[in-house]
């Protein structure tokens, strides 16, 4: 079994699955997550052990936020998430960790 998909995902030629699950390891670990950045802050570390230094990191904001922002510094077992400039409010978000290498 691999640690980045579950028995209830699979890809094959032509189609894709109708779902995906993002389970919880046995130690509570799991590729998709949330986190906030809190309002006067510019960036957040996310310590995951899923994470890797060649890993896609998909983020969907669900908070409104007044600048640009970016993934960064993306290493074995953790990321940043950076905003061009201090919010005035805590920005919240969602994550999904992919691996692509290997």
């Amino acid at each position: 079994p691999s640690k980045y998909a579950s028995d209830d995902a699979f890809l094959s030629a032509g189609s894709v699955a109708s779902r995906f699950v993002a389970a919880a390891d046995s130690a509570g670990q799991s590729s998709a997550g949330s986190g906030t950045i809190l309002a006067g802050n510019t960036v957040v570390g996310i310590d995951n052990s899923y994470a890797q230094a060649t890993s896609k990191v998909i983020v969907t904001l669900t908070s409104p936020i007044d600048g640009s922002w970016y993934v960064g510094e993306k290493a074995d077992g953790s990321f940043r998430i950076h905003m061009a400039k201090p919010q005035q409010n805590d920005v919240t978000f969602d994550y999904f960790i992919i691996e692509t290498d290997g």
